[in-house]
């Protein structure tokens, strides 16, 4: 017969009120009395009724995680490195998908997500400040992504503007003049695309270059066809260009695919440079410059957030964090293939 909580008390000559507040970290005990009871846990091997603490405690022990979708490498990456800093808050995560999808993410919100969760860490895409002013949430949420969602909520985001300012700083310094901006979107406002836009017009303004808009190329998605069809399309054009700053990784490494397809060198003739640093990017040929957005980083504060919020409620100020990122110089972007060290930065406030 499996081992009770008063069994441990017996052995450990204690209180079972000293075994439960063992069990829940309770930080008013003396080393002694948490190394016998914890050894009388060890001895009995007895094991802990999750599901009975959780529902004393009104906890799951579950948090979870909404992104635009997992067939794209950043968002998988991103939802490995939340599964394992949850992991160490000994909390399960559920992943859930909206394909960007407006009237799904605001579901997500107004839904009785609290019923199994404890909290949401949620990266809209359709999501705005209006849509968000009219949800009633019920549960502790910290937002992840792009900057649109200032103010009421606890947020974590990226550097989209200084990153891609110093992707672009990164191919004008090597000499290259006509730059294709690919993943231009026809949106306004603090969006992603709209963002990263805004740093290549910096870099180019840092340079004393003006910004030629014919270099703007749109994509249907930020995947790798889209990216290859994109720079087909424009090579098609007699569209004269020396270098690629594609908005994604995926668009980048389909810029490769394409230039290679019609003949075009990289670096030689065509330099390329992406955002994201996915696992990908260092295993195209050439191995892809990119900007590390840090994606680890999120994760982590985005889970200690969310673990502070659930613990402390919503009287708790929220908080904005920017996460500091990195330029990987690799050989897409150089006419040689000697490395040259990669630049930490941390972004410009």
């Amino acid at each position: 017969m499996a081992a009770t909580m008063a069994d441990v008390a017996r052995l450990a000559r204690v209180s079972v009120k000293s075994v439960s507040n063992y069990l829940n970290d309770y930080p008013h005990m003396s080393a002694s009395l948490r190394e016998r009871i914890g050894q009388a846990i060890e001895q009995l091997n007895y094991q802990v009724n999750v599901s009975a603490r959780n529902l004393r405690s009104g906890r799951t022990g579950n948090i979870a995680l909404v992104v635009p979708e997992l067939n794209q490498a950043y968002f998988a990456e991103l939802a490995n490195d939340v599964i394992r800093v949850a992991q160490s808050f000994g909390l399960n995560v559920f992943v859930e998908t909206t394909d960007g999808q407006l009237d799904h993410e605001l579901a997500i919100l107004a839904g009785e997500r609290a019923l199994y969760v404890d909290g949401v860490i949620f990266g809209p895409l359709g999501l705005g400040p209006r849509e968000l002013a009219g949800v009633r949430v019920q549960f502790p949420l910290v937002f992840v992504g792009d900057c649109l969602l200032d103010g009421g909520v606890d947020f974590v985001t990226m550097a989209n503007a200084d990153g891609a300012r110093t992707a672009v700083g990164h191919l004008l310094g090597q000499g290259r003049r006509r730059v294709l901006a690919l993943g231009v979107e026809p949106a306004t406002g603090a969006t992603v695309p709209a963002l990263r836009l805004e740093g290549y017009s910096a870099a180019h303004r840092d340079a004393g270059l003006d910004v030629d808009e014919t270099l703007f190329v749109r994509a249907d998605a930020w995947h790798r066809p889209d990216g290859a069809h994109a720079v087909e399309t424009a090579l098609a054009r007699g569209m004269a260009f020396d270098a690629v700053f594609g908005f994604n990784d995926a668009l980048a490494i389909g810029a490769i695919t394409a230039l290679t397809r019609a003949g075009r060198r990289v670096p030689g003739d065509v330099a390329v440079v992406g955002f994201d640093n996915t696992e990908d990017a260092s295993f195209t040929i050439p191995a892809l410059t990119t900007i590390d957005p840090g994606r680890e980083t999120i994760a982590r504060d985005a889970v200690t957030m969310l673990v502070d919020r659930m613990r402390t409620g919503s009287s708790a100020e929220p908080r904005r964090i920017i996460a500091p990122y990195r330029l990987v110089s690799r050989a897409s972007s150089k006419p040689q293939a000697r490395r040259q060290p990669e630049q930490r930065l941390q972004a410009r406030t």
